[in-house]
């Protein structure tokens, strides 16, 4: 791996959450299209991230660009394989190019104004991450990008879902089902997802989804109060259903202890 000379090397296997909303995904073919296998940002996600040191993948793009097409059936097969959450710019779109510039604004000890495409960080925190090798990237084979994530990431059983029917999904197909709804732009309840949903979900072998009204479209903002009775107001809250049936809800942030308690149950 090549890492950023202003960068410290991450000091463990680098969790990371899956992208929910890849249920429908299909084995990629010469063609597939990107949004089909990476969830694509903006500047206000990522510095988010950043300014939270949350650990995430995030990979920038030119869609002509010899090594990015090179690259393409390596990324989009580990995403196949391991559901694994990537967040995308296309440098080749003026309104991607523009996000990108603000994220550089903000972080610029890591990212280049010179933009060279692929561009493959993977965060640990903000100052701690590395850089992929391009020459492992856009291999002709697979086997050489696949050990190189190997050594740096473990995609964790923490579901993010940015979607009504994502939400749904889940509930009408899986036995038992465990969400964690939340709004990022809630200090209070972003600081509990960091410092204590996160940290025990990462390594459990049992699932939690993630349910961040942040980016939930206001259509699906909607359907999703209504549906499991929310309220304009959402608290920082677990929701366990068995069978599709409404089990125990859990309003975190009362209590460290029952907090804990309610983790070391369910996880």
């Amino acid at each position: 791996l090549l890492l950023s000379s202003c960068g410290h090397r991450p000091s463990d296997i680098i969790r990371i959450a899956k992208n929910g909303e890849l249920y429908q995904m299909t084995e990629p073919v010469v063609g597939s299209n990107y949004d089909n296998y990476l969830r694509h940002t903006d500047s206000e996600e990522i510095l988010s991230l950043l300014d939270n040191n949350e650990p995430f993948i995030f990979y920038v793009l030119a869609e002509t660009c010899s090594g990015c097409l090179a690259f393409k059936p390596n990324l989009l097969r580990y995403v196949y394989e391991t559901s694994a959450l990537v967040y995308y710019l296309n440098a080749s779109d003026e309104d991607d190019y523009f996000e990108y510039s603000k994220i550089w604004q903000q972080y610029q000890d890591i990212f280049i104004a010179n933009l060279e495409v692929p561009y493959l960080l993977i965060f640990e925190t903000n100052s701690a991450y590395a850089k992929g090798a391009v020459s492992k990237m856009t291999a002709l084979t697979y086997s050489p990008f696949e050990t190189m994530m190997n050594q740096l990431v473990r995609v964790s059983n923490v579901y993010s879902l940015v979607s009504y029917q994502s939400v749904m999904h889940r509930l009408n197909e899986d036995d038992d089902v465990l969400y964690f709804f939340y709004d990022r732009d809630n200090a209070r309840a972003r600081n509990i997802y960091i410092n204590k949903i996160f940290p025990k979900a990462r390594d459990s072998e049992k699932s939690i989804m993630i349910v961040d009204l942040n980016r939930f479209s206001e259509e699906d903002g909607i359907s999703l109060r209504e549906t499991f009775e929310l309220g304009e107001t959402i608290p920082p809250a677990a929701y366990y259903y068995v069978d599709g049936l409404f089990d125990k809800v859990h309003l975190f942030g009362l209590d460290d202890l029952t907090d804990q308690q309610f983790l070391d149950s369910y996880l």
